[in-house]
């Protein structure tokens, strides 16, 4: 099937969308068939830092992740990172967050270490308990 990005050239589409690091299951990673997509590789970011969390990349660490255009400019992103800015952080799934009158951060962890325990797929607990429903009286 023939995608639309496939009109764009291979050398501006690995400089706005591409990947770095270590592979993981993603469409940004691998193809429909679930072929690598060895073509979207960039090399690693060294010295630049995560456009979400602002921490530093480290390939001793084994961060992975990806580029995003922004700003007619290229930023990189934590492969975590982008996921907690898809999915929503920590707070809104424990009831917390500005929704709920909170804020987005979770004391003691870093914006950071937040994310990677949302990628983990660990399940959340919710600190308040689920409201029941409540039925009218017939």
């Amino acid at each position: 099937m023939k995608d639309p990005y496939d009109d764009i050239p291979i050398g501006v589409r690995r400089m706005a969308w591409g990947w770095f690091g270590e592979a993981w299951p993603s469409g940004a990673c691998f193809d429909d068939d679930g072929n690598l997509r060895a073509d979207m590789r960039k090399s690693f970011p060294a010295g630049e830092s995560c456009f979400y969390c602002t921490e530093p990349f480290s390939e001793e660490a084994g961060d992975s992740g990806q580029a995003m255009p922004f700003e007619g400019r290229a930023v990189h992103v934590h492969k975590e990172c982008m996921f907690r800015e898809v999915a929503g952080p920590l707070a809104h799934y424990e009831g917390r967050c500005r929704c709920h009158g909170g804020s987005t951060e979770t004391p003691g962890m870093t914006r950071r270490q937040e994310a990677e325990f949302l990628a983990t797929g660990d399940e959340i607990k919710p600190r308040r308990p689920k409201r029941e429903a409540v039925r009218p009286a017939c």
